[in-house]
């Protein structure tokens, strides 16, 4: 493990087994949350200093990373199609319904099934 200018550069063998992943993600995780937790309105409206010198807004940088993975994810599912190996639904919103309704879609669907007990909002928002 290298410490430079304000991040840490991990390597290989700083994971040399799944239970030394397992650890760092969970003492990750706990320290990013009681981060979040303590972040108040005025950091989230001031600068941010995690790649540049206060360049952005602090909001600006979880919309950041939240736009690259959605690009990244993209990108992923175009190059597993192209190896033939299709990596089905990747959209959020059908993992949540899925989550939230306890069905799987059928595969290859990008709507859910007129009897999964979601309702249909496009449908309702005319009706």
């Amino acid at each position: 493990m290298t410490i430079g200018l304000g991040h840490i550069e991990l390597g290989p063998e700083d994971f040399p087994t799944i239970d030394a992943i397992r650890g760092r993600w969970a003492t990750d995780e706990t320290e990013r949350r009681a981060w979040i937790g303590s972040l108040t309105d005025a950091d989230v409206g001031g600068p941010c200093f995690a790649e540049t010198k206060g360049s952005h807004l602090f909001w600006f940088q979880p919309q950041h990373l939240y736009t690259c993975g959605m690009q990244q994810f993209s990108d992923a599912a175009g190059l597993l199609s192209r190896a033939g190996r299709l990596p089905g639904e990747i959209n959020f919103l059908e993992f949540g319904e899925t989550r939230a309704t306890g069905r799987e879609y059928p595969s290859g669907s990008v709507h859910p099934p007129h009897d999964s007990g979601m309702p249909d909002l496009e449908r309702d928002a005319w009706t």
